[in-house]
């Protein structure tokens, strides 16, 4: 059923005794959604895990106020300039790439075209 509010817009009703329509969408037997979503999560995690291992750790080396779990810490003095270079030394980039840019491509991708 559908109401009319006095403007002209139509207001869906949707009563408590049935399903919400997004359930109904029959696009969510599509196997490209789950990918998306999947891959989009792998995304989200990855970057929060490299944000805690990799960022923080630099915030503290360069004397900046940084957070360890959900802890706000002050600054501390800064490290060498060699601890610093070591570090980002050791920080690879290419799952930065990977994760923040091509597995975001390949999701709208399947987003536009919808291969299965």
């Amino acid at each position: 059923m559908v109401n009319h509010d006095p403007d002209g817009c139509f207001i869906p009703d949707h009563g408590i005794d049935r399903p919400h329509p997004a359930l109904l969408d029959p696009y969510l037997d599509k196997v490209w959604i789950w990918a998306s979503i999947v891959l989009m999560l792998f995304v989200f995690i990855y970057m929060a895990a490299f944000n805690e291992n990799h960022y923080k750790q630099l915030r503290r080396l360069v004397g900046l106020p940084y957070m360890k779990g959900g802890k706000e810490l002050p600054a501390e003095p800064p490290s060498s300039p060699e601890e610093v270079a070591a570090l980002l030394k050791n920080t690879g980039v290419t799952g930065l790439v990977v994760v923040g840019y091509i597995i975001p491509a390949f999701v709208l991708w399947l987003m536009i075209f919808k291969p299965f």
